[in-house]
């Protein structure tokens, strides 16, 4: 019986370790290794999407937006895989570029 509960014990530190060095190694990966990571912006953006959440539910998410575009210019990263433009030819040169439609018309069924 002790075996048995000993098992199970180190089992569920074993699976607890994975899930933590899994977690680490995803946001080293988002932080420090991802293409827009030279972007600057808040710390908990850089690698999750916590700070968006936070300024939802805080209910003023545009203020915290241009408060980060007055700190860190013009190209600010939101998310790990969003980055914030207020600078108006980016925007336009943006909204202007062609779309990659490739799968677009499995996605509108």
């Amino acid at each position: 019986m002790l075996a048995n509960e000993l098992n199970v014990t180190m089992c569920l530190e074993f699976l607890t370790i994975l899930v933590f060095l899994f977690i680490a190694l995803k946001i080293i990966q988002r932080r420090w290794f991802s293409p827009i990571s030279d972007i600057p912006g808040p710390f908990f953006g850089s690698f999750s999407v916590f700070w968006q959440i936070w300024h939802i539910i805080k209910g003023h998410t545009e203020t915290a937006t241009i408060a980060l575009h007055k700190k860190h210019g013009d190209f600010v990263r939101i998310a790990y895989n969003e980055v914030s433009v207020g600078h108006p030819v980016a925007i336009d040169a943006i909204l202007k570029s062609e779309m990659n439609k490739v799968g677009l018309e499995e996605f509108l069924k």
